[in-house]
């Protein structure tokens, strides 16, 4: 079983980062592409305990990001 501090490794030098509340982790921040973001996912799905995943992630190449950064 991985435990969330197995998630904060692998995501070493990425945007994005993890909080744990009650059983409930919010990945937040910017992928670099759809591959890290999965990784991620898949990490996530695995951690003991976990009822509950929120992803607030967007794709560094987002047209709706892009648009944010233009603003």
């Amino acid at each position: 079983q991985k435990t969330a501090y197995d998630i904060s490794a692998c995501l070493v030098g990425s945007e994005m980062c993890i909080r744990d509340r009650n059983r409930v982790l919010y990945i937040i921040g910017v992928s670099q592409n759809e591959n890290e973001l999965k990784k991620v996912l898949n990490h996530a799905s695995n951690v003991a305990g976990v009822k509950k995943i929120i992803n607030l992630v967007i794709d560094k190449n987002s047209p709706e990001r892009k648009k944010h950064q233009n603003d």
